[in-house]
């Protein structure tokens, strides 16, 4: 996952989880990616705030918001 000063809309994010595409529900297609995009939307879904994505990450007092899934490897490994 690599962060943003500035937020984007976590839904389009997190569906890149959805390797096999996503259906009008939210579903991921053949639940390729499920768990993985649940926990995006749990950690990026904004709450009491109306804003694009919920912060992920502070330094002081500038926040920083989900930019992008990555690559699938960074999960797996310690440096990216």
């Amino acid at each position: 996952m690599t962060l943003s000063p500035f937020p984007k809309p976590y839904q389009k994010i997190c569906e890149q989880y959805c390797t096999s595409g996503m259906d009008v529900l939210g579903i991921c297609n053949s639940n390729d990616g499920q768990e993985d995009y649940d926990k995006c939307i749990n950690l990026t879904k904004p709450v009491g705030c109306n804003s694009l994505s919920n912060p992920i990450a502070a330094v002081g007092i500038d926040y920083y918001y989900i930019n992008s899934i990555g690559s699938i490897n960074c999960e797996k490994t310690s440096i990216c």
